[in-house]
């Protein structure tokens, strides 16, 4: 299973090349494909969402920088609180926004909307490796369950078998009682091992936005074919295609947008203004008119005004934005170059994992079961595929190794043995610890009880040693290291 999430590993921190990695497992309820997991993802994670809806406010604001500052509409009016005089007024400017301000506004959301796109494709990897890997483990830890219940049904097996085998005097009790302590240890394990399991899947479910009452189940194939490239290639191929490396670039680009901004922003600007008045005044006398009548001495005026409102920046250039703008962008290169060593680590350090779960792997099917059948005098393959133990019970082994252990195999030749080792039955022990053929060269050890019998070939030999006398089932006799 290492091997397989570390692969997974290396399409996290790559991107995503060649085909896509299959999975398998009995189907259970509520199970669902690993590839249908990582769609339903992409399109059903809360966060994920929230992350698009982040890319729909920035395009918004991508418009309001390319509109224009509204003009402005002024009415007012004026009255005398005690005389007759009045005066209205109407008002308009237009701000010309001079300086290269809308540029600047624009060049910002369009790179503020690059950036908010390119962290969601960003996340939508970081997801979509995230489910792969946590359906790996699901998988792995489900494969782990199975494995467990083959061997407790195996030692059950064994335990029935072995308990027959005391009940008749063939075995020691200390055999029944070890498996017995062998089948606890695998059932508490497996407990161990559904409890991860059901919490693997429970963690599963928000990731692809679920809330069902039930864990979830995955179907797939851990084994499943994948090509690699070579670590350069991979490399290169992380460099061009990670969004994140992608967003460090693109935040760089928008702090260099903001930079100038700032500058616009402290260049002269302008406003156009425009504004008629009409005012009514008079004098408190009269005088007469061209009729020769008495009037009133009053007028009215009408008059237009047209100008430009020019701000100068004479003190306020805005240069502190603009040097925090300036700061801004640094920071922003050093973290592009920061995410460009991370990728090349972690690609770098994801085929590393991966040729070490190779290697443990090869090692696992190689050398370790080779040194087992070879070495260690425990087990042995009589038929290519076919594997076993050479001791049937721990006395025997015990005995071997104490033999082994004191240095003392030439006890076990036929003329050496006394009558205590020939009535306990050591002597084949010894042959078998020493490494004798079954061709006769160990035939003088006798099983206990049976002082005139032949032992009965178990075959084998080789490296793990000879085979054990077995004894009469039918006279009660046990094995060849069985204690009456």
């Amino acid at each position: 299973m290492t091997r397989s999430l570390t692969v997974l590993a290396i399409v996290a921190v790559v991107g995503s090349f060649g085909p896509s990695v299959s999975w398998a497992q009995e189907p259970a309820r509520n199970s669902v494909p690993a590839d249908d997991l990582v769609a339903r993802a992409l399109t059903a994670n809360p966060e994920l969402r929230a992350a698009r809806a982040a890319i729909e406010a920035a395009k918004g604001r991508l418009r309001q920088a390319g509109l224009r500052p509204n003009p402005m509409l002024e009415l007012s009016g004026t009255q005398n609180a005690t005389g007759t005089d009045n005066m209205q007024m109407i008002g308009l400017s237009w701000p010309l926004d001079l300086g290269g301000r809308k540029d600047a506004r624009v060049a910002v959301a369009a790179r503020e909307l690059a950036v908010k796109q390119a962290e969601v494709a960003d996340r939508e990897r970081r997801l979509a490796a995230e489910v792969r890997m946590k359906a790996g483990a699901v998988l792995g830890a489900a494969r782990d369950v199975r494995v467990t219940d083959d061997l407790l049904a195996a030692n059950r097996q064994t335990e029935a078998l072995i308990h027959q085998r005391v009940t008749r005097g063939a075995t020691p009790a200390l055999d029944e009682q070890l498996l017995r302590v062998e089948v606890t240890r695998l059932e508490a394990q497996r407990a161990g091992q559904v409890g991860r399991l059901e919490s693997l899947r429970l963690q599963l479910m928000p990731l692809v936005g679920l809330a069902a009452p039930a864990p979830l189940g995955v179907t797939g194939d851990l084994e499943g074919p994948l090509t690699l490239p070579e670590a350069a290639t991979a490399i290169d191929i992380a460099l061009r295609q990670r969004p994140d490396l992608r967003m460090g670039e693109l935040e760089e680009r928008l702090a260099a947008a903001r930079v100038e901004k700032e500058r616009a922003e402290g260049r002269v600007d302008a406003s156009l203004f425009g504004q008629y008045q009409r005012q009514e005044t008079g004098f408190d006398v009269k005088g007469l008119d061209s009729a020769g009548r008495l009037r009133p001495i009053m007028d009215t005026f009408n008059m237009l005004t047209v100008g430009v409102s020019i701000m100068l920046p004479v003190r306020n250039q805005n240069q502190g934005n603009i040097t925090a703008a300036a700061a801004e962008l640094e920071g922003a290169r050093q973290r592009r170059q920061a995410t460009d060593l991370v990728v090349r680590e972690e690609v770098g350090a994801a085929y590393a994992q991966y040729d070490a779960a190779e290697r443990a792997r090869d090692i696992y099917a190689g050398q370790v079961l080779d040194n087992l059948l070879q070495r260690s005098g425990v087990l042995r393959e009589p038929v290519p595929g076919q594997i076993d133990f050479v001791h049937r019970t721990v006395q025997e082994y015990l005995t071997a190794k104490q033999f082994t252990d004191d240095g003392d195999l030439d006890r076990g030749r036929p003329g050496n043995l006394s009558l205590a080792d020939r009535a306990a039955g050591d002597g084949a022990v010894v042959g078998l610890a020493r490494g004798d053929s079954q061709d006769g060269s160990a035939a003088g050890c006798r099983v206990a009880g049976g002082e005139g019998r032949e032992p009965r070939d178990r075959g084998g030999g080789g490296a793990g040693g000879g085979a054990v006398a077995d004894g009469d089932e039918d006279s009660g006799g046990g094995g060849g290291a069985k204690d009456e």
